[in-house]
């Protein structure tokens, strides 16, 4: 077993000079593991973009019954990741409050969960826990002048304050969630702005991918109508993948 492992990860690192800008982000689709990138210098004469590529780590490591290579070379992974950031760069800019609500309704911020729903149903709950408030004072005038029994009291007690602690709850939680729909809508807003700025870029660069980037799964090459077809998916920070 060890012997495989030893010729598995004796793979020959990237030594083409190449900026790895996707360093911790490229992800297989299959494994969950990183994508990790290598060089062919088989042919020294090859641009460095097609030369250098990435495999899926677990396949290097462990082998095909393992999982499958994956396998991307760096120059089509910039071309589709920098097309894709011009694009919806392209969108914002042409519609920002479109792209703006798309955005959000990634982030599962649709009119139903909107902080004016939001704080539609904290007075809703916060108008029934005054009431419960009420018929529990109410509760207790009438045990007080003895009109009700001292059992009737207690599980009556016990009813209201199970109805408080649930109501509260309720409002914390809904509290708690419009608290958390600003902090993604302004992140939201952030990630717009910065893609923006990235509209006219022409080279990718390192920078602009860690600012804009969660991360990028892979998915293995399949072959359909006898072509190539490679599904990638890019995933913004806050956000998530932009459909």
């Amino acid at each position: 077993m060890q012997e495989i492992l030893d010729r598995h990860t004796k793979v020959k690192p990237c030594t083409s000079g190449y900026d790895n800008k996707f360093r911790g982000i490229l992800k297989c689709a299959d494994c969950g593991s990183n994508l990790t990138i290598h060089t062919d210098d088989r042919n020294p004469d090859r641009p460095l973009l097609e030369k250098t590529y990435y495999l899926c780590r677990i396949y290097r490591v462990r082998g095909a019954k393992f999982c499958s290579k994956h396998c991307i070379s760096a120059g089509d992974l910039e071309e589709l990741v920098l097309s894709d950031i011009q694009f919806h760069a392209g969108k914002f800019i042409k519609d920002r409050e479109k792209f703006m609500r798309k955005m959000l309704g990634q982030m599962n911020m649709s009119s139903a969960n909107s902080k004016a729903n939001i704080d539609k149903k904290v007075a809703v709950l916060e108008k029934k826990l005054k009431e419960s408030d009420k018929q529990f004072i109410k509760l207790y005038g009438d045990w007080s002048k003895q009109m009700i029994s001292e059992q009737q009291f207690r599980l009556l007690s016990a009813h209201f304050e199970q109805e408080k602690k649930d109501y509260t709850e309720q409002i914390e939680k809904l509290k708690a969630m419009a608290e958390n729909l600003e902090d993604s809508a302004g992140k939201a807003e952030c990630l717009a702005d910065e893609m923006a700025e990235c509209a006219e870029i022409k080279e990718l660069t390192t920078e602009i991918v860690n600012r804009l980037i969660e991360k990028i799964e892979v998915s293995e090459p399949q072959t359909i109508n006898g072509e190539k077809v490679q599904n990638i998916r890019i995933f913004y920070k806050f956000v998530g993948e932009i459909n």
